[in-house]
């Protein structure tokens, strides 16, 4: 197996783009504050893929100083899995 010599200023696109070549269709989610991922690097990697990044959220789709809208976004992006993977 190949071992990705990953430096944690790296995008975490790059490691994901041996996947792609073996997935059908992909729903990448992230949040515009997420210091592993940028919407250059998704759309490069994930050229057929939905990508949603949301303004101001962190790695974990969060929001350092509102936790309502945390849950918020969280639900949100609860129901667009659910269609995505339905339809």
């Amino acid at each position: 197996m190949e071992s990705w010599n990953w430096d944690k200023g790296d995008t975490i696109f790059p490691v994901w783009a041996e996947f792609v070549k073996k997935i059908k269709d992909l729903y990448v989610v992230f949040g515009s504050n997420d210091p592993y991922c940028d919407n250059v690097s998704a759309e490069e990697v994930f050229q057929e893929a939905l990508i949603d990044s949301y303004p101001g959220a962190d790695h974990g789709l969060g929001f350092d100083q509102s936790y309502a809208d945390t849950l918020d976004i969280q639900k949100e992006i609860i129901e667009k899995v659910k269609k995505f993977i339905t339809e």
